[in-house]
């Protein structure tokens, strides 16, 4: 039996290659109607000529300006008469440079990349689903990298700021906390008076069912990788119980649970996928 059916319309970013083409092959398998974004339109292109099942399409997308997401979002709704109630965000970039030689034009590169583009797709997405009243399911991508690596200090913060913003965002709404001190003649018996209300924080997750969680991929074989020092591939293997580095498809696959109903009830957290490597 299916995971998904049809209209279940999953939009992918990064979708062109690597992670992004593995979980737009295994989504289509598992019945969903897949929407491949990237950058790269022959990539995405050729990743829709490869899946299972019909009537999925690819786009062009520059995931850094906010109005061409919101525009390949339209441009679902429009062919497909509904938003996207799953999405993965895959796109990324990587650098492998020592702190002391990055400049301004990789940090913003990067972080416009990483950080922005995944912050964009997730809000264009939940302001739909709300708009729509629909429930749905987000995975970002995040990395160990986010732990802290000598050669990896930007993508790292930049991991680091995906968890913590898809955290935030999968909570949607929480208590408003309003403290209150009375002054009293012993400032050591202060009493703290909590009211709590709730409060709106631009999105309304928990009453639709929007759930948003983050993955933290180990080294993973594909394309991005391939500039990486031979030396760190080594150091990663070595020190990784397994043995060797993700595929893909491993990666795909927990996707595709955490935008399943398998994982109904696992919503605003991260779930490392790095077969137990702890360098």
């Amino acid at each position: 039996m299916a995971t998904f059916t049809s209209s279940d319309i999953a939009f992918v970013t990064g979708a062109g290659s690597g992670i992004g083409r593995a979980t737009c092959q295994l989504l289509a398998k598992e019945g969903a109607t897949v929407v491949a974004a990237d950058i790269n339109k022959k990539g995405a292109d050729e990743t829709v000529l490869g899946l299972a099942g019909k009537n999925h399409m690819s786009i062009r997308l520059d995931v850094t300006k906010k109005d061409d997401v919101a525009k390949a979002i339209s441009e679902v709704i429009a062919k497909y008469s509904s938003p996207p109630n799953i999405a993965v965000n895959c796109a990324g970039l990587i650098l492998c440079e020592p702190l002391l030689d990055l400049t301004e034009e990789t940090y913003n590169k990067l972080s416009d990349v990483n950080v922005k583009g995944t912050f964009w797709v997730t809000q264009a997405v939940i302001r739909e689903l709300v708009a729509a009243q629909k429930k749905g399911a987000i995975v970002n991508i995040a990395s160990i990298a986010k732990s802290g690596y000598a050669l990896t200090t930007l993508y790292g913060a930049n991991k680091a700021a995906v968890e913590t913003f898809s955290l935030a965002a999968g909570e949607g709404i929480r208590p408003k906390v309003s403290l209150k001190r009375r002054q009293l003649q012993d400032e050591c018996e202060a009493e703290e008076d909590f009211e709590t209300q709730p409060t709106h924080l631009g999105t309304t997750n928990q009453l639709q069912g929007i759930r948003v969680n983050t993955i933290s991929p180990g080294f993973t074989d594909t394309p991005m990788m391939v500039p990486f020092p031979e030396e760190f591939k080594k150091i990663y293997i070595n020190d990784n119980p397994l043995k060797r580095p993700a595929k893909p498809e491993e990666i795909a696959e927990t996707i595709c649970f955490l935008v399943s109903e398998k994982s109904a009830y696992v919503n605003a957290t991260s779930m490392f996928v790095h077969g137990g490597c702890i360098c």
